[in-house]
């Protein structure tokens, strides 16, 4: 619910949406500067896609099933 709050729905287009400045990428991080707790959270989410991507270098430190 909250989701459809912040979106600008376009009337004669629905599949044109613009996100709200406030959930958009850039204004998030921005947001989370002023939030440690946050900022912390985007370093974390940042991080595990790094691991995620199958071209890096890095891999996870715990995998599932390793013993």
């Amino acid at each position: 619910m909250l989701l459809f709050s912040r979106l600008r729905f376009n009337s004669r287009n629905p599949s044109k949406q613009k996100p709200h400045t406030q959930t958009d990428p850039q204004n998030a991080a921005s947001a989370a500067s002023f939030n440690p707790e946050s900022q912390q959270a985007l370093v974390r989410v940042a991080r595990d896609l790094e691991e995620a991507r199958p071209w890096s270098d890095r891999r996870p430190k715990v995998r599932a099933g390793a013993s």
